[in-house]
């Protein structure tokens, strides 16, 4: 068991205690190095934390809990300092010790919190899913006598080498440690917790691995949002608010939808391009191949792939990429055949132009307006076939996306949440009928003979 105490004056050090479980006795390898050695009645089997590696050096704080995982303890002290201690002794290949046990690995401490009195406030977490080590510090924004300024921040920091990887500052003091949980039964990723409160806010606030928050408020049922707002769309089986999940899933349908649809129109303006100028055994190969591609059962053949390729927001863009040119490859094709016997063309091949510049220079400026019509119509397929793999449990879990909430609702067995199963129902519906009008009223600009007279 490993316990830590508060900072001793007449020492000069705060301890770190090793006992076995069974009747306490001292760890010997610690009463040894640290012990006996400097004090054996008073300082049997403890470790002084130093900030140095080399030498004994004190910040001058008590400290926290400490936290064990594997063969490193983990504890903060109250003058914002974050140790990681060897449990065992170094040593190389050879037997050689390079270090005794119960010694500095390294610190960590929040340069933004330096004159603001820093201090951790419980045992670090550890985060085994990212090798990280979340712990909560607070500060008082450089004014001790007034609490109203003061602030927390959870800080990620790698377990191996002590280097920052994220963090959050909140803007009240945390109080104790970081919790995980996640849902049995569900490939999330746990959670991150943690709960703050000062004289003018409290709640909780929670986080994925990665430091973004999985909802911008606290997930409270009797305090309303900071803004003084409430949960607008309700919460779900977990207590998070759907409202925030709708705006995080928007993220995911916009960046799906405009990278498929581009690099499916470049995909099928290449290939149409190419296709319809070079003509010969060059086009029949092109165009065999794609009515190879256009004649496969389109959704049957996406989950196939994304199933095997695995569950991943860049996976499911690169398989609509790949299953969604072959019309668009057509219709180009089409219209280069009509473009490259214009006048304009033959010009073009008598002042002595290159094929690249008569295909790149020439010719596909005519037909972008056509390539960027059809990409608005992609934009909406994509959306809706992100959301389609998602709901039946083949998008990425570790992201929100507006399918992953329908996916959540048909899990939850949920469907009569009404408060629930409309908002990402009804925001891919009104995305996609937007990408289509927008498709529309570029068809009358592109085509004057739709316009109206």
């Amino acid at each position: 068991m490993y316990a830590a105490s508060s900072f001793l004056a007449n020492r000069s050090f705060a301890f770190l205690y090793a006992v076995h479980e069974s009747d306490g006795r001292p760890l010997a390898e610690w009463a040894r190095d640290f012990g006996e050695e400097h004090d054996p009645d008073r300082f049997h089997g403890a470790a002084p934390v130093s900030t140095k590696e080399s030498g004994l050096t004190t910040d001058g704080g008590d400290l926290t809990q400490p936290t064990v995982e594997g063969t490193t303890i983990f504890v903060g002290s109250t003058k914002g300092t974050l140790y990681a201690i060897r449990r065992d002794a170094l040593s190389n290949t050879t037997g050689d010790a390079l270090a005794h046990p119960a010694t500095l690995k390294w610190t960590y401490t929040d340069p933004t919190l330096i004159g603001q009195n820093p201090r951790f406030t419980g045992p670090p977490l550890v985060y085994r899913e990212s090798s990280l080590i979340l712990a909560a510090a607070n500060g008082d924004g450089g004014t001790p006598s007034d609490p109203r300024d003061d602030h927390g921040v959870l800080s990620a920091v790698r377990q191996d080498i002590g280097n920052l990887s994220w963090k959050r500052t909140l803007s009240a003091p945390l109080a104790g440690s970081p919790a995980s949980w996640t849902a049995d039964g569900t490939a999330l990723h746990p959670a991150v917790f943690v709960a703050f409160g000062g004289p003018t806010l409290t709640g909780v606030a929670s986080l994925d691995g990665g430091g973004q928050y999985l909802a911008p408020s606290p997930p409270s049922w009797v305090q309303p949002y900071p803004s003084g707002n409430q949960y607008w769309l309700g919460l779900d089986n977990q207590g998070r608010d759907i409202f925030s999940q709708l705006i995080w899933g928007s993220r995911i349908a916009l960046l799906v939808g405009f990278l498929a649809a581009f690099f499916t129109v470049v995909l099928g303006l290449v290939v149409g391009l190419v296709a319809g100028y070079a003509g010969g055994k060059t086009e029949s190969v092109l165009m065999r191949f794609t009515d190879v591609i256009l004649v496969l059962p389109g959704l049957p053949l996406i989950i196939t792939l994304t199933a095997v390729l695995g569950p991943s927001i860049w996976n499911v863009i690169l398989v609509i990429s790949v299953l969604g040119w072959p019309g668009i490859a057509r219709i180009i094709r089409a219209e280069v055949l009509s473009l490259k016997e214009r006048p304009f063309i033959d010009s073009a091949r008598v002042t002595g132009a290159s094929t690249n510049r008569i295909v790149f220079k020439h010719i596909a400026p005519n037909v972008m307006p056509l390539a960027f019509l059809y990409m608005t119509f992609s934009v909406s397929g994509a959306i809706l076939t992100e959301a389609a793999l998602s709901f039946i449990g083949l998008g990425d879990q570790t992201t929100m996306s507006w399918g992953q909430m329908l996916f959540f609702v048909e899990n939850s067995k949920a469907l009569s949440s009404w408060w629930w199963l409309l908002p990402p129902g009804l925001a891919i519906t009104l995305i996609s009928l937007a990408f289509f009008l927008v498709g529309r009223a570029f068809d009358e600009i592109v085509n004057p003979r739709l316009r109206k007279r």
